[in-house]
Parts: structure tokens; sequence; C-alpha cells
């Protein structure tokens, strides 16, 4: 529940003054109303410390409310008697109209409490998505592979740093290329073989002959995952690793073996 305003002892402070303001205009006002009206100011004061306080001091601020008005201003005066049926129905009333308003206002508390609180695990939720998808972000950024965003035709929509630097070719370049454009055209199968896989589940490591954009060739690693963005369509990444060194690093090994 949304906590309200005042609590606590200044709550129980306001209460206590809004009866004790209520009842010195009321005793100001008694020469012109005499028995009429006698609960008219003391619902302005009980009405204030609804809206500003809790349940505690809204009841007290009613009760100290009938007391002070049935002994002062409802006939018998300086009785807690209420002989008149007009007086016992204004009692009854201002005490109901009192309840109802306190109702609503704990409800309406109730619901600003469970929007607010909803409104705070939204604003968390989004931040962690902001923080995960920048870290995320950053990982794909930095890497050495090279990773690749496509859609199930195999066509290129995104590719990192790694990506640009691996094929020596600028995003421009890349974007709207199929996958398969950086293979060696005479060993496309593996390629369109994982793509074709990754529609069901994600393909386990391919080695590759690519082709960077300055025609030298190389041996890669690649695997594909699949996944569905936030608008239901399908999409692959695809990572690839430059094995260029590791060969390089066996050759040498072999070479000394011998």
């Amino acid at each position: 529940m949304d906590s309200p305003p005042w609590v606590g002892f200044r709550a129980y402070l306001l209460a206590a003054i809004c009866v004790g303001i209520s009842f010195v205009l009321r005793l100001a006002l008694d020469p012109v109303w005499g028995d009429r009206f006698p609960y008219v100011i003391f619902f302005v004061g009980v009405f204030v410390v609804v809206q500003l306080a809790d349940i505690g001091p809204a009841l007290t601020t009613l009760l100290a409310s009938v007391l002070l008005a049935d002994w002062f201003f409802v006939p018998p005066r300086h009785s807690l008697l209420i002989s008149g049926r007009t007086d016992q129905v204004n009692t009854v009333l201002f005490c109901l109209i009192s309840f109802v308003i306190l109702y609503f206002s704990l409800r309406t508390r109730r619901a600003l409490g469970r929007e607010r609180a909803a409104r705070d695990r939204l604003q968390r939720h989004i931040e962690a998505l902001r923080e995960s998808e920048a870290r995320y972000s950053s990982v794909i950024e930095n890497s050495m592979d090279a990773i690749f965003l496509t859609d199930q035709e195999g066509r290129i929509l995104a590719a990192n740093r790694g990506a640009h630097r691996m094929f020596r070719q600028a995003e421009e370049q890349l974007r709207g290329l199929r996958l398969a454009a950086l293979v060696d055209p005479q060993r496309r199968e593996p390629v369109v073989a994982a793509e074709h896989k990754s529609e069901q589940c994600s393909a386990g490591l391919v080695a590759v002959a690519l082709v960077r954009g300055d025609g030298t060739r190389f041996t890669g690693e690649m695997s594909i995952g699949s996944f569905t963005d936030r608008n239901g369509l399908p999409k692959n990444i695809s990572i690839i690793r430059d094995l260029t060194e590791r060969r390089r690093t066996e050759q040498e090994r072999e070479h000394l073996v011998q």
C-alpha cells in the first residue's frame, strides 16, 4: 500500500490539530448556527486527515469529532445522549459518510501503491535489460571472432568489429550479403547445411574455407544458432573463428617434431 504523507506521531498530531481547529470554528459559529449543523466543520477535519494520514489517525479524528460535537453542539448539550431523531440520523450519516470516504481513500491508496510497485519493478527490469544489453554488446563488439546476425535466408543484417577486421570489409559492404558469399564457392555445402540445421537447433562447429574482401583465403570454424526476435521473426547468430594462427602453430609443432 502507498504510504500516506503523514505517518506516526506526526499523523496523530495532524488529527489533534484538525479536531481542534474544527472545534474552535464550530464554537465560533455556534451563535449563528445554534443546534444546527453540529458535524459540518468536523467533517472537513475528518476529510483532511483521511487524505493525509492512515486509518488510525483517521478513526481517532472521527471518534473525537463525534464526542465533541455530541457534547457541545447536539441537544441536550453537555451530555452524550442524543435524544432527537434528526440528530441521531445526522450522527449516523456523519459516521457512515466518514467511513465511506475512509474506505475509498484506503482503496485508492492501495491501488496507487500497487501501481507504483509495478512501475518500480518495470523500471528495474528495464534497467537490468539495458545493463545486460550493454554488457553483451560490449562482449560482442570487442570479440576477436566474427559475429554475424543473419535472417533465415542467410542475409547479413549486422556484423561486429571482429567481422570487419577478419574479412577486411566495412559494415556497409557486409550488410546484405549472404553469409555463404564469404565462403569459398567450391566449399559452401557445409555452411548451407549448417544454416538449414540451425532452423531446428543450434548447429555445431563446422570447419569452412573463407574468403576475405581482398581475395585471400583462410580456414575458420563456424557455429550457427537460431532465435526468434521480439517481432516473432527467426534470426541466426553466426560466429566464425579464424584458425590461421592455430594451423600455423600446429604446422610449426609438426615441423619441430620431424
